[in-house]
């Protein structure tokens, strides 16, 4: 698992998208665990593969978000907020990898994460300060090995998916 983490993520990477937040960013560019993982697959199968177990891997990272974000609100009963539902996962299509994180409606999940300072306002004097949350900066530190763990098993339910629809 120590391989993984040398090639696989850029953890509280600025999203290169404006305005979408903190995002993880997934690659598996040169993995050889990887790789060895998918050996026996065609090169277009084992493109799908990779894109499944980095998708399984985003959903471990988001519903551990989601988690930690429930639980450190006020109110966690009823949880309807956009940034709860802003949570997104984009596997990449041109080459392996993926982006964890928050779409449009999310944009304001750093604020959340980090929290804010005392700021002067022309009109109201001040502006409100935000105690940080760090829910997302704990499921980085706290889910990653977790996630690393479904990345491989996500690859090995895909090349088993597809071993069996090829060999009939």
């Amino acid at each position: 698992m120590n391989g993984l983490r040398q090639y696989a993520i850029r953890r509280g990477r600025e999203s290169p998208l404006l305005n979408r937040g903190m995002s993880f960013q997934i690659t598996t560019i040169g993995a050889a665990q990887v790789e060895s993982a998918v050996s026996e697959l065609l090169d277009i199968d084992k493109d799908k593969a990779i894109r499944a177990g980095l998708r399984s891997m985003g959903n471990t990272l988001v519903s551990g978000g989601k988690r930690r974000l429930k639980s450190r609100l006020k109110d966690s009963s009823g949880l309807q907020g956009k940034l709860f539902k802003a949570f997104k996962i984009r596997v990449k299509l041109r080459k392996p990898g993926a982006l964890v994180g928050f779409n449009k409606d999310g944009h304001h999940s750093h604020l959340v994460d980090m929290g804010t300072e005392k700021r002067k306002h022309p009109i109201t004097g001040t502006s409100g300060i935000m105690p940080a949350n760090s829910f997302w900066t704990d499921t980085a530190r706290e889910d990653w090995d977790n996630a690393s763990k479904k990345l491989f098993e996500g690859i090995e339910r895909a090349k088993n998916r597809i071993i069996e629809r090829n060999s009939y």
